[in-house]
């Protein structure tokens, strides 16, 4: 028997909440319902041909692509398990859009309709956009462009104006983090490119692109060709700094001890403050990255490096939305918009807050799991204050304030002006407007009071469903948006959801916690991903009654947790390793009979020696 027919036949022994296990039934108000069409889901996605000891991931999701019809298919609105949620997301999101009645609804909803109708129109003609973010950026920044060849080049003064505007991570990364103690704190940190997987080279053709919507003006300052040539060979060069190692750490310093003397021209500027106070601290690392950029700047021409700024301003503005259809404009706008489309997912779906309590009971219950292994560590790793964190960690479901909502969220996004028909406009004043929360230390979003926090998400965060942590005040953000099939539904067994969402929670929380310990990033990626995997298993079981737990946990039951727990990362483009976070499982092995397959794969290489021999 294999084990996809397993999965048939215990499901009937697993699912729901109640123990009567074996009156499942197919009445879809039953949340017997929505676990087998889980099941049958989970199992049409499973390449039986494949060895699970060997590559659990491809037999997990092996036809996960062929069932979703996105091989080969450029046209595909989604390539993995994560983005087919969103997409459908979306889709609910398009429906509403398109039929709101502004008129009733709180300003802030307003302007999250009208940036979604901005980005509607953003392809009908893309050479006007392009030169209407240069117009925008000379009368609000008074901005010189280079490209037009508008004098004097300064491209300091470039690269902290576009700064301001959203540009960041190009040469240097300047970023604000907050301190969350008995006082409000920020501190400015400088650093090289490291968002995002660091620094991106811009692609020829979106490069082309550019270059032919300025035209003629473009042509006349320097020919598009050898721009494109000098680009090409300095980005070649910008990749070698990547390689400069960081000898020094993070260290604080005065403005006036900066290593460089243009740093305190640039964060003059990007703080709009003339002059800086010598004295005030800054953040700063990779200090032998930023002397190796520095001889690699001076070496070239002023007017070049404007020019080269301001084309990858132009190129970053290009990359969102890709394409102009309704769901990544919906995708779009809850990126830049995440507060007010959330309240509006929330209004739509008031169903959900009846789940709320089940969310807290899971994540409470893997918070206690972790605190009973760390606590019972004796190799000195586990320190006092990461326990101290670990018992102070809260749990935020819904990315809302939950007092006076709406005269919130208003006055949260009052200074944002957004039009229906100017799109790219929009992204600048949306750009401008986050920097400036982020660099005022606005208040609400970082609160001592559960209730009245709530966080300005960055594009990545806004835009999915996944939970995420924010580490100043020690919070897990749940957005509403998970209750999605198949991460999370009312009707599914706890086998499902702590295998899902409950393994999401235990990676986030063991990350934070173990990043202060001394590990390298690749050994810490893996010890997280086994240690959150372990401790999802660990909290499902611990919470069933003692004496149901061998029958509930028969072969069955543990099957289903490793499968779900990989289909949820089942990608077309690329394949996850997850067998270290596996195979270190002995409940995995046991299962999968991986001692006595790996017996018969070294029994067969032998039989093969010996008939060549």
């Amino acid at each position: 028997m294999n084990y996809s027919q397993w999965l048939s036949i215990i499901l009937i022994f697993i699912v729901g909440h109640n123990n009567n296990w074996a009156c499942a039934t197919l009445n879809p108000s039953s949340s017997h319902f929505f676990n087998r069409k889980l099941l049958r889901q989970m199992k049409s996605y499973i390449d039986v041909e494949a060895n699970p000891c060997a590559n659990f991931y491809q037999y997990a999701c092996g036809k996960w692509s062929q069932v979703h019809a996105v091989c080969d298919n450029p046209e595909s609105p989604y390539t993995t398990a994560i983005d087919k949620v969103n997409y459908e997301i979306n889709l609910e999101y398009v429906q509403y859009l398109d039929a709101m009645i502004i008129r009733n609804k709180p300003e802030f909803a307003q302007k999250a309709h009208a940036f979604y109708k901005s980005c509607l129109s953003a392809g009908l003609n893309k050479d006007n956009n392009l030169k209407n973010v240069i117009r925008i950026m000379q009368g609000n920044a008074n901005m010189k462009w280079a490209l037009l060849g508008q004098t004097p080049f300064d491209w300091v003064r470039t690269l902290a104006v576009l700064r301001r505007y959203g540009l960041n991570g190009i040469w240097i990364e300047e970023d604000v983090y907050d301190s969350y103690g008995d006082t409000f704190k920020s501190v400015i940190d400088l650093d090289k490119p490291t968002q995002g997987g660091g620094f991106t080279p811009m692609t020829y053709e979106d490069l082309k692109y550019i270059t032919e919507s300025l035209g003629k003006t473009l042509n006349e300052v320097e020919p598009a060709r050898q721009l494109s040539d000098r680009i090409v060979k300095f980005e070649v060069q910008l990749r070698q700094l990547e390689l400069v190692k960081d000898h020094v750490g993070l260290k604080q310093v005065a403005v006036k001890d900066l290593p460089l003397p243009w740093l305190q021209q640039y964060l003059s500027i990007v703080l709009n403050r003339s002059p800086l106070n010598p004295n005030m601290k800054v953040q700063i690392q990779n200090v032998a990255y930023m002397k190796e950029l520095d001889a690699l700047l001076q070496s070239q021409e002023s007017g070049f490096l404007c020019r080269y700024l301001e084309l990858r301003f132009l190129w970053q503005l290009g990359q969102t939305p890709k394409t102009s259809s309704k769901t990544n404009c919906v995708a779009a706008t809850r990126g830049f918009q995440s507060l007010a489309m959330n309240w509006i997912y929330e209004q739509e779906h008031p169903e959900l807050e009846q789940e709320i309590p089940r969310i807290y009971e899971i994540f409470n219950n893997i918070v206690a799991y972790i605190r009973h292994k760390m606590k019972a560590d004796r190799s000195g790793i586990v320190t006092p204050k990461v326990l101290n964190k670990l018992d102070k960690i809260k749990l935020k479901v819904g990315n809302l304030p939950r007092i006076n909502t709406i005269e919130v969220l208003n006055s949260f996004y009052a200074a944002l002006s957004l039009s229906p028909h100017d799109f790219y406009g929009n992204l600048l004043n949306i750009s401008h407007f986050y920097f400036n929360v982020s660099h005022s230390g606005y208040g609400n979003y970082l609160s001592h009071n559960i209730d009245e926090l709530f966080y300005a998400d960055s594009y990545v965060t806004g835009s999915t469903f996944l939970p995420y942590y924010l580490n100043t005040p020690n919070v897990m953000m749940a957005p509403l948006t998970l209750m999605r099939q198949p991460f999370y539904h009312w009707g599914y067994g706890d086998v499902f959801t702590y295998s899902t969402l409950g393994n999401r929670f235990a990676i986030l929380i063991i990350k934070d916690l173990m990043e202060t310990c001394a590990v390298e990033a690749e050994d810490l990626q893996k010890l997280v991903e086994i240690s959150g995997f372990h401790s999802a298993y660990g909290a499902f079981r611990s919470q069933l009654p003692e004496d149901q737990r061998d029958a509930y946990f028969a072969r069955g039951a543990q099957i289903i947790f490793f499968l779900n727990s990989a289909q949820i990362l089942c990608d077309a483009a690329a394949a996850f390793d997850v067998n270290p976070f596996m195979t270190h499982f002995p409940e995995f092995s046991d299962v999968f009979d991986c001692k006595l397959r790996h017996f018969l794969k070294a029994f067969e290489k032998l039989q093969e020696e010996k008939e060549e021999l």
